[in-house]
């Protein structure tokens, strides 16, 4: 489904080479976090979990808002 948009960057120059290639390098931590974050989510109060989860997205989106030229 992705592909096709993908396909679409790549040929307008909106992705370029590097970052295809931060990508790729992401990509296996990105998905060994992804996978150990929702371990807890079978063994921890639902509720809890929420509020883990929206601190995490609030503290990723600042990072990246204060790490923006």
């Amino acid at each position: 489904m992705h592909l096709f948009p993908g396909a679409g960057c790549l040929g307008t120059g909106t992705v370029n080479g590097s970052v295809v290639r931060m990508m790729l390098v992401s990509l296996p931590f990105l998905a060994v976090t992804l996978w150990f974050a929702n371990q807890p989510h079978f063994r921890v109060n639902d509720r809890v979990f929420r509020r883990v989860i929206a601190w995490v997205i609030l503290l990723g989106g600042a990072t990246i808002f204060l790490n923006a030229p």
